[in-house]
């Protein structure tokens, strides 16, 4: 059991323990399955995994970057930021 500070770190220590596993055991990604309860839990590990460079897949829903309303949000962001980027808008 690893007791951590909030959802980040938890996050952390999940690409942690993963790694040490594929580096002692001489493992795969593949070998792991991570199961969480709500759909909430599944941004701070992507963020993670994302940080790392860790593969993964998420069945039974949208990876958290592919929702069509975070998508959006990123494509006003980057509008706000660059007015003439009307590529990333219509995206």
């Amino acid at each position: 059991m690893i007791e951590t500070n909030d959802e980040m770190e938890e996050a952390d220590a999940v690409v942690n323990a993963l790694e040490k596993e594929i580096k002692l055991q001489k493992r795969n990604f593949s070998d792991f399955v991570i199961l969480y309860r709500t759909n909430s839990q599944s941004r701070s590990l992507e963020d993670a995994f994302r940080r790392s460079g860790v593969p993964y897949n998420i069945v039974g829903g949208l990876r958290f970057y592919e929702r069509k309303e975070i998508k959006d949000l990123i494509g006003y962001l980057c509008l706000i930021v660059n007015p003439k980027d009307t590529i990333s808008y219509v995206e």
